[in-house]
């Protein structure tokens, strides 16, 4: 059997392309460099439940002021003139991990920016079994949006913060909000577990309902 074989020189280099970009798990997106939308995928109208009508030939910054998600991704990447990941929400309140791209000419002109969206709504990670993707997200988010400030000491709900680790804690903590499935929190007695486990409650889409703090150590261990 042979390990290997010549590429056909009659494959359509077009319908290659439209096929790997309708079976993609992700949603794409191709713009111009005056944010007008040239094409996109099936997956993108569903993720973001917009039909392809609605988007072909209308700007990105005008569907994310109607709405269609938040926050706008397109200028920072133009602005950066580099690859940048954010978490973006849905109208439907999907949380979605965005990644734009910048495409550039020999010249360095910007001809197009490429998005990539990935669902990471519970439901799609329990149908994709992508954990892994969870992980990637909450990273990129970390990273991406620095929402607590570096140089000042930062209260909320209660929590009072100085050192940069904590700061980092409570950035992570308020992407983590965003994903609904469960959150493991360790650390000593008496460190702030509960407090911030009411805090990444307090900011997440169910905060509307109840918080329900369970005293372990008063629990019988063979009951725990």
């Amino acid at each position: 059997m042979p390990l290997h074989r010549n590429i056909l020189p009659d494959i359509d280099v077009t319908d290659f392309a439209k096929l790997i970009l309708n079976y993609s798990t992700d949603g794409i997106l191709l713009a111009d460099s005056a944010g007008f939308v040239i094409a996109i995928n099936k997956r993108f109208s569903k993720i973001f439940e917009i039909p392809a009508s609605e988007v072909l030939g209308s700007n990105v910054l005008e569907l994310s002021k109607q709405g269609a998600w938040s926050p706008n991704l397109f200028q920072r990447v133009v602005q950066k003139k580099k690859t940048l990941s954010i978490i973006q929400t849905t109208r439907s309140g999907r949380s979605i991990l965005a990644t734009g791209t910048p495409i550039f000419d020999d010249a360095g002109k910007l001809l197009y920016v490429l998005f990539n969206d990935r669902d990471m709504s519970l439901q799609s990670v329990l149908e994709n079994d992508s954990t892994d993707s969870v992980e990637l997200a909450i990273r990129a988010a970390a990273k991406s949006e620095h929402l607590v400030a570096e140089t000042q000491q930062y209260t909320l709900n209660g929590i009072v913060v100085k050192s940069n680790i904590m700061k980092k804690q409570l950035n992570l903590a308020l992407q983590v909000a965003r994903f609904p499935l469960p959150v493991l929190l360790t650390g000593e007695s008496g460190v702030g577990k509960t407090m911030f486990a009411r805090f990444i409650h307090d900011q997440s889409p169910r905060k509307e309902g109840p918080f329900i703090a369970i005293n372990c150590g008063a629990i019988p261990d063979q009951l725990v």
